[in-house]
């Protein structure tokens, strides 16, 4: 996955230029020939981890994991996820992957692709935290109500991600 850099991260780090999804170019960080990070070591962890830019800092595995999300062309990342435990240590990661499984099933008839899915999952993941209080209460009308919401705010946009999956397929 490309990992795009801030205007004030291009001096930081090791970089190229990449068009974006807008066509624009966009310093991203280098990668070696296998496609892995320039910053990775030896055992395939961070090497800049205390330092990583912003983009690393912000992105969240979770959804691939838990969502069971295979890459395309990321056997090595897919690999890593198979063995995450997904066990929920505090009641935030409960009510994160609680989250996550409660979007997935809402929107199982979307047919999205791998990578598609786990943006949409992970972009949708505040907006279902309400959802997953309402069924850690088992308030019934507050999950009917969340559900209405997050269908109301995201099936566009599924719908979208669907169809730009046929266009682009």
């Amino acid at each position: 996955m490309s990992v795009f850099l801030e205007p004030d991260e291009v001096d930081k780090y090791r970089c190229v230029q990449e068009s974006d999804s807008d066509g624009q170019s966009q310093p991203r960080l280098e990668r070696n020939e296998d496609e892995s990070c320039v910053y990775l070591d030896e055992l395939g962890a961070c090497s800049i981890y205390e330092r990583r830019p912003k983009l690393c800092r912000n992105f969240d595995c979770r959804p691939l994991a838990f969502c069971r999300i295979q890459l395309k062309q990321k056997e090595k990342l897919n690999e890593g996820l198979e063995h995450w435990d997904m066990t929920p240590r505090s009641t935030q990661d409960r009510e994160v992957l609680l989250a996550l499984d409660l979007s997935r099933r809402l929107f199982k008839d979307y047919e999205l692709q791998a990578d598609v899915a786990s943006v949409m999952f992970f972009a949708m993941l505040d907006d279902s935290k309400p959802l997953a209080r309402a069924k850690i209460k088992k308030d019934e009308a507050m999950v009917t109500q969340a559900e209405n919401n997050l269908v109301r705010k995201w099936s566009d946009r599924m719908a979208s991600a669907v169809s730009r999956k046929r266009v682009e397929g």
